[in-house]
């Protein structure tokens, strides 16, 4: 078998398998890079926004106390600061509506990872209390509420970021389905290398 368009025709295969392997790689990597990037922005944007509803519902609870204090107090004086109190704090508890609705539209409350699930549930449960006891004078129940809203959204963004490093599971499927394939091919070809020469 000396045949050159025989050689010629093996060389056109592996080439193009090598160049069919290394496209299906990249693409792999290119969506997996992809999604990670999106989710990686998912998590610090859902950190910033808890961050902000969290201290904008404990200073409304501040503002609120300090505008009860300055009516209690009823002096004259005191009616234009209580004014300024209650615009500011109209203003504050605009934002937390609007920063409940943006993390609420974040979450996923039927995600497949059961524990996350349940973190995500009880996640949206504290941030509808944390928004209620910022209209309540009541600073340090306010306070501990946030802390509690906190410490689970600390699970669910260490989560996500676990979910990122490990990657999606159709990527892992696909690399460990695909591995094999590529192996099986490249073992095919050395064979009919062999068997041909």
């Amino acid at each position: 078998m000396d045949d050159p368009k025989i050689y010629t025709a093996i060389v056109g295969v592996i080439a193009a398998w090598v160049t069919a392997a290394f496209a299906f790689f990249n693409m792999l990597n290119t969506k997996h890079a992809k999604t990670s990037e999106f989710r990686q922005q998912w998590i610090d944007k859902l950190r910033d926004e808890t961050a902000e509803l969290l201290s904008t519902s404990m200073l409304v609870s501040h503002l609120n106390k300090e505008r009860a204090e300055l009516i209690q107090n009823g002096s004259e004086k005191n009616k234009a600061e209580i004014k300024i109190k209650e615009k500011e704090i109209l203003d504050s508890f605009q934002k937390i509506m609007r920063l409940r609705v943006t993390i609420s539209l974040r979450i996923n409350k039927n995600d497949k990872n059961a524990s996350l699930r349940n973190l995500n549930n009880e996640f949206l449960s504290w941030l509808n209390n944390v928004s209620c006891m910022a209209d309540s004078q009541d600073f340090e129940s306010c306070k501990k509420c946030a802390i509690s809203a906190q410490k689970i959204a600390s699970q669910i963004l260490k989560k996500e970021w676990e979910r990122v490093k490990t990657g999606e599971l159709a990527f892992k499927l696909t690399v460990f389905l695909c591995v094999p394939f590529l192996i099986v091919g490249l073992t095919g070809i050395v064979y009919l290398v062999t068997k041909i020469t």
